[in-house]
């Protein structure tokens, strides 16, 4: 194949592409460029989401965590959950991006089941 193909196909698909004529294989390759750069843009979203959803876990903890001591104990845990359910989002994204299909489908499952244990949390930040 003459085209340069700057990602890996497996043997199947470049022995099609081998077999097509010059135009048609110009023409699949420039889809499969497309394809490729849509996934790329999609990967490097996905991992700037995560480290903001982070970000966002980052300063709620700091916002509440201290606001937390005076709250009964189911508060407190309602709080945890509801960050961890951050935290599973961002490493569901992370997982996603990846390719893992396997862990991600396992960070989402956690990440909703921290939300819905956490569904009647709702962070305060101004001082009651």
């Amino acid at each position: 194949m003459d085209d340069p193909v700057p990602f890996d196909l497996p043997e199947d698909v470049r022995a099609e592409l081998d077999a097509m004529s010059p135009e048609r294989r110009h023409e699949w390759l420039d889809r499969l460029h497309a394809q490729h750069g849509v996934q790329v843009q999609m990967k490097e979203t996905m991992l700037h989401a995560a480290t903001r959803v982070d970000a966002i876990a980052d300063i709620m903890r700091s916002a509440l965590i201290g606001r937390l001591e005076d709250q009964p104990e189911e508060s407190q845990t309602e709080f945890l959950d509801y960050l961890m359910g951050y935290r599973m989002r961002a490493e569901w994204m992370r997982a996603a991006a990846r390719g893992d299909a396997e862990a991600a489908k396992e960070y989402l499952a956690k990440a909703e089941d921290y939300e819905e244990r956490s569904k009647d949390f709702t962070p305060r930040l101004a001082a009651e």
